[in-house]
């Protein structure tokens, strides 16, 4: 179908490289032109001025407020593949816990499986939430597993808050994330991949990470996206008489 409307399109918008790269092979209109915008974009201005509490949280949860708090946020569905994080709890230190912000049909399959895992303790649904930043300023690692995504914001508000982020390596992903250098990229079908991963994030590579992702963020900034779109749409050759 895309393919089909190309042959009608001027300007075809994508927002991740590999979409670009495809859509650079389709046939557009004469003139017609593939462009590249960093999906959305994210208030950065909003998200800095929010603060976290971890120990807040933790009271919340009902847990040592010296937890390690692993975060994802995302429909609980088959996609978002929470269930490889949940899987990794048994082999990773028991003051490891995993927070998901989102609702979904898999909430008793994960409820379950971390039951069968016997970590159900450490396992914590929060359902539907409107402070995400601020729980996001209060975890310690983002987890984002995902089978695919196009260019994911709760990835891109992960990275403002300065959290370092472990990711599937998936198309959208790839975009955002520079492996070793500002987060790590896993293979979203093997748990031991994440295990090892989360185990090797100590403070000093928190740190770091933290500092190069808030730098990276702000190129995903609301405003400079808005201004990328306008430019575009302001291009004398998109409209037509």
């Amino acid at each position: 179908m895309e393919r089909y409307g190309a042959k009608y399109t001027d300007t075809l918008i994508t927002i991740n490289k590999e979409d670009y790269a495809a859509a650079n092979n389709f046939k557009l209109r004469k003139n017609g032109t593939v462009e590249y915008v960093p999906g959305v974009g994210i208030n950065i201005d909003k998200i800095s001025s929010i603060q976290g509490n971890k120990e807040e949280l933790c009271k919340e949860l009902n847990i040592p407020s010296d937890s390690t708090l692993l975060l994802s946020v995302g429909e609980l569905n088959d996609n978002k593949n929470h269930k490889v994080i949940i899987q990794s709890l048994p082999e990773l230190p028991s003051n490891v816990h995993y927070v998901i912000c989102g609702r979904g049909p898999l909430k008793e399959q994960h409820e379950q499986l971390a039951k069968e895992l016997h970590v159900e303790n450490r396992l914590h649904l929060l359902g539907y939430r409107s402070d995400v930043i601020k729980i996001m300023k209060s975890c310690d690692i983002f987890v984002f597993p995902s089978k695919r995504e196009g260019l994911s914001v709760a990835l891109m508000e992960a990275m403002a808050c300065g959290l370092p982020c472990i990711a599937s390596r998936i198309r959208g992903n790839i975009d955002l994330i520079t492996q070793g250098t500002n987060s790590i990229l896993c293979n979203p079908n093997g748990y031991m991949n994440f295990v090892d991963v989360i185990i090797s994030i100590d403070e000093e590579i928190k740190d770091k990470f933290s500092k190069l992702n808030i730098i990276e963020s702000k190129k995903y900034s609301v405003k400079q996206i808005s201004e990328k779109m306008k430019k575009m749409y302001l291009k004398g050759d998109i409209f037509h008489d």
